[in-house]
């Protein structure tokens, strides 16, 4: 604020006359106001709900949960005669332009600058909605080549039906050199002090490095990789690769469904293709056997969410969710009409995995190896360092969980069970490749997966 008063008296203004001491507002004289603001987190956002705001504006944005950022936003709208003055002034500004002898396009459009709503947010990695900000601005910045996009989306409003609706977003990221305020130097050997992952967010802006991540060994560069090079060209692998998938259940939460398969070098590649939606379980098990057409093998198994067996289903008889991936739908009570629905069905298989163990075998086979050579097919081909496991492009959602993955806490070895489902679905077919990797074999169809 001390600066913001710096500013208007630079400007002309009365500091006097405009500012509101115990409100902590500024009110210029046409009648805007700027408020400044800060968030109780005993109450959180919900003492703004009635407010209405023509721009937001947040620092360290990332401390603030998801909910009040959704809050804050619901409340940036402005009315229509407001808007109204709006596209006046900023005709009258267009017009004052040309009148002034401006031709330039570029410079009309700078004098006309008409208003609109908008939201800022200025944040640093790391803090309570940094998942949020990292999937919704940075990796949407990569996926358009860092430039703006439009972010659609299709609502039904009563009284206007179906609209697509879109918000203009970017992100635009900020260095350590960017700061003209600061001695560079000084400020970097004060963060070069820093642990590594809080250093690497703070001067360099590394979003891929938060406090409490799992997974902090995935890397971009070495662990993602591209199914078709893997398989030359081709979007399956070759049938005689061994194959085995994992499914996490839902309906109001996504379903999903990872493969698995294994290079003749002992290399895996996890989710070289990816279903993830929510919905029930006739779109589930259709969606599922479409990929599997493609994959090539309709027999592949899935190690599946063992709550899937719990036999709920049905009035007159029960039945499970498992039975009904099984039987592509409700079991038929006839014995020989079940073997032939079972055509239309999904190979599950009861997972015994334990979550936490599940998670530090793929943390073992996801650490580079100073003594693993990259195989043929990586971009680093030839050269020491790699990990035993790859995931491919074709999985976004799971690069995306598992890259954000992290701990309950500093003491715990539970991860927060938040946007994870296609982690679980992977993580219940990992641990299985690596036992058989290993030759820790086990009596049964669980260790069946095609090794030598």
């Amino acid at each position: 604020m001390v600066e913001w008063h710096k500013e208007m008296h630079a400007l002309g203004y009365d500091i006097k006359e405009c500012w509101r001491a115990t409100s902590a507002e500024w009110l210029f004289p046409n009648g805007s106001i700027v408020e400044f603001l800060h968030l109780d987190q005993s109450i959180g956002a919900d003492k703004w709900l009635s407010a209405e705001w023509a721009a937001i504006l947040v620092d360290e944005a990332t401390q603030i949960g998801e909910e009040d950022h959704a809050t804050l936003f619901s409340r940036v709208r402005v009315k229509v005669e407001v808007q109204e003055q709006w596209r006046r002034l900023a005709d009258e500004r267009e017009r004052a332009a040309r009148e002034a002898g401006l031709t330039s396009e570029r410079d009309i459009a700078y004098w006309r600058s008409d208003w609109r709503q908008l939201a800022v947010y200025a944040t640093n990695p790391g803090g309570k909605s940094h998942e949020h900000f990292k999937t919704q601005f940075v990796d949407q910045s990569r996926a358009h080549n860092g430039e703006a996009w439009e972010s659609r989306v299709t609502v039904n409003i009563p009284g206007l039906g179906e609209q697509t609706l879109g918000l203009r977003r970017e992100f635009i990221p900020s260095f350590l050199t960017d700061n003209p305020h600061i001695n560079t130097l000084q400020y970097a050997a004060t963060l070069a002090h820093l642990p590594e992952r809080r250093r690497e967010q703070l001067m360099s802006g590394n979003w891929d490095y938060f406090e409490g991540q799992v997974f902090d060994m995935l890397s971009e560069e070495i662990h993602l990789v591209d199914a078709r090079d893997v398989f030359g060209g081709r979007v399956a692998p070759p049938l005689d690769w061994p194959r085995l998938g994992g499914l996490d259940h839902g309906t109001q939460n996504p379903t999903a469904a990872i493969p698995m398969t294994r290079d003749e070098d002992g290399f895996f590649i996890v989710g070289y293709w990816e279903y993830y939606a929510a919905g029930p379980n006739r779109q589930h098990i259709e969606g599922i056997r479409a990929l599997l057409m493609l994959d090539g093998r309709i027999d592949m198994e899935f190690e599946a969410d063992p709550r899937m067996w719990h036999a709920k289903q049905g009035f007159a008889r029960n039945w499970s969710v498992a039975d009904e991936f099984a039987y592509g739908g409700e079991p038929p009570e006839d014995r020989y009409d079940a073997e032939v629905a079972r055509q239309n069905g999904i190979r599950l298989r009861q997972s015994k995995v334990e979550r936490v163990a599940a998670r530090m075998a793929m943390e073992r086979m996801f650490e580079p190896d100073p003594n693993l050579v990259f195989p043929s097919w990586h971009p680093r081909a030839g050269e020491h360092g790699a990990p035993r496991a790859f995931i491919c492009k074709q999985a976004p959602n799971l690069w995306r969980e598992c890259v954000n993955l992290k701990y309950v806490d500093g003491n715990s070895e539970e991860t927060v069970k938040l946007n994870d489902h296609a982690f679980d679905a992977a993580s219940r077919v990992m641990p299985m490749f690596e036992q058989a990797l290993y030759g820790r074999r086990r009596a049964g169809a669980a260790m069946q997966i095609g090794y030598r």
